[in-house]
């Protein structure tokens, strides 16, 4: 009969407690009201980890590219507009705001929002 080790997270560190969460995020272009490439990451591990690896799948997907340039204005570089859909959890919101800066459009979810209303 095989053992189970003790859950850890992707880093190696101990998961504490008896509740795990698993993170999961989703990066893919909308065009003409549908969602094109979607690919995901996931993973059981503290949030500002997550966020790192949510960070660079959106990198490598796009979300960071100069679209324009204003070198004279004070902002150098406009980039592709992100809009992020999230519950209403504190760390998906800072996270985005280091991950993505002021031109993001944030959309709390309807199931989360009518939750708190």
């Amino acid at each position: 009969m095989a053992t189970c080790d003790s859950p850890a997270n992707l880093d190696g560190a101990p998961v504490e407690g008896d509740w795990h969460e698993v993170k999961l995020g989703l990066i893919g272009g909308w065009q003409h009201g549908h969602l094109r490439q979607p690919s995901y990451v996931a993973a059981r591990e503290a949030a500002p980890a997550f966020a790192r690896r949510l960070g660079a799948e959106a990198a490598r997907r796009g979300a960071l590219d100069v679209v324009n340039w204003h070198p004279w204005d004070g902002t150098p570089a406009e980039l592709r507009s992100v809009v992020v859909l999230g519950d209403g959890v504190r760390w998906i919101w800072e996270h985005v705001a280091t991950l993505f800066g002021s031109g993001r459009t944030e959309i709390v979810d309807w199931y989360y929002a009518s939750q708190h209303i």
